[in-house]
């Protein structure tokens, strides 16, 4: 297997795009919708599924294959390389209700563990096609962060959970403390 020099950002549904060379850090992907706690998020992906016939959002939400092992989202978890990077930073919040907290982390969720069908059985197989090699890998540092962001409550934004999923990107400030305190490390 080939590894790419620099690094990868993938904001949200960004990530899905193909890993490109020397494009700047990763941020949060949804690896499965199945178990989103957001009953608002996975609706409005519903609704916007039959609204627009994206083919992305058939893929996010894994509905591009009748066969969960055969969608897009599963094939990208068989050929991942994350493991070629010196470090991976996974940045989640519990204030995120687009992206579920374990899903940002690429961690197993209560629901999936739950799950012991053909659906669980394939969430937890890409969650370990992800996280063993990188585990496995020597040169290969992964960090997990968990941020809680000062957001305007009362907002429309806030109260389905987009304010977070934006904030990481929308906010200088949090930009700022995060690569003057924590991040530089990763990027020097």
């Amino acid at each position: 297997m080939s590894c790419y020099p620099g690094c990868h950002q993938g904001p949200s549904l960004g990530s899905l795009r193909p890993q490109i060379p020397h494009i700047p850090g990763s941020l949060r992907t949804p690896l499965r919708m199945m178990y989103s706690p957001s009953y608002l998020v996975s609706g409005g992906l519903w609704l916007m599924q039959r609204l627009k016939a994206g083919k992305s959002l058939q893929q996010i939400a894994m509905k591009d294959h009748s066969d969960i092992k055969k969608s897009f989202i599963y094939s990208l978890s068989c050929n991942d390389r994350l493991y070629c990077f010196k470090h991976v930073v996974l940045i989640s919040s519990h204030q995120d209700r687009y992206v579920p907290f374990h899903s940002a982390r690429i961690e197993m969720c209560e629901g999936a563990r739950r799950d012991y069908g053909y659906n669980g059985q394939a969430y937890s197989q890409m969650v370990n096609n992800i996280m063993e090699p990188i585990i496995a890998s020597s040169t290969c540092n992964l960090v997990r962060y968990s941020v809680q962001y000062n957001i305007e409550q009362g907002s429309a934004n806030s109260m389905i959970g987009r304010a977070a999923h934006i904030a990481c990107l929308d906010s200088e400030v949090f930009l700022n403390k995060f690569f003057s305190v924590m991040g530089w490390k990763y990027f020097v």
